[in-house]
């Protein structure tokens, strides 16, 4: 599969996709998103945490070669639909810029209410700490 804005490139060897999307990507691919139940709790069972004061992350390895990730932002967070959307969409863009060495792992973002406040340099700040601490602890379990 080949994207007009960017490079993706997938694989299917025996079933397992290869996602890999360079930066000027604009998409967010359905393989690199938890959608189901049952993909969010085996992440809840035996996590991996890293927690400050705007997000709960949780990871998990998974069977694959490739990352994803799952958001909960809830109201309670950012009372508004616009403030609930720019938290996800910072998520999403520093997930998509920290995939490769976040490989492997299911990844589950908590929002805090504190994440509403803080700007978009902070909270990408934030994320990038929190990739790095997550890739160093799921490595050693």
């Amino acid at each position: 599969m080949h994207a007009a804005h960017g490079v993706v490139s997938v694989c299917l060897p025996k079933q397992q996709a290869r996602v890999v999307l360079s930066a000027s990507s604009l998409g967010f691919p359905g393989e690199l998103r938890l959608k189901t139940a049952d993909e969010f709790n085996f992440v809840f069972e035996k996590p991996c945490r890293s927690a400050g004061k705007s997000f709960t992350i949780l990871a998990r390895p998974n069977q694959r070669d490739y990352p994803r990730l799952g958001l909960i932002i809830s109201k309670r967070c950012a009372k508004s639909a616009v403030k609930r959307n720019r938290l996800k969409r910072l998520i999403r863009e520093s997930f998509r810029h920290s995939q490769e060495g976040l490989a492997g792992l299911d990844v589950v973002v908590i929002g805090k209410t504190m994440a509403n406040t803080q700007s978009n340099s902070d909270l990408t700040d934030t994320l990038n700490r929190h990739w790095k601490e997550l890739a160093k602890r799921c490595e050693r379990s």
